[in-house]
């Protein structure tokens, strides 16, 4: 059985007893998080459910970690014209843990 569900603005596929890398939560480490509204369900028998928007389901989360992913490097040049920019990024997320998945 597994469910997908929009975290922080990103879809993310949840499964009983998996860990999730999602986008950023404001949450503190070791709280839970309570989900009820899910974009496609999928059962133990193989019974897809798509929403219009939403199916109905109960998710609980719990926060293990925020992290934060590698560098990501910039760089922009115009030939000839001597421009040059460089930068550079690391994206934060925030690793969950499904506790219990119902739909």
């Amino acid at each position: 059985m597994y469910a997908i569900a929009e975290i922080s603005g990103s879809q993310v596929r949840l499964e009983n007893g998996k860990k999730v890398r999602v986008p950023k939560l404001n949450n503190e480490i070791g709280s839970k998080i309570e989900l009820s509204r899910f974009l496609l369900t999928v059962n133990d028998q193989g019974e897809v459910k798509v929403g219009t928007p939403f199916v109905d389901g109960n998710a609980t989360l719990s926060v293990l970690e925020h992290k934060r992913d590698k560098k990501i490097h910039l760089f922009k040049k115009k030939r000839r014209k001597g421009y040059v920019k460089q930068g550079s990024h690391r994206q934060h997320y925030t690793v969950v843990y499904v506790e219990t998945l119902s739909v």
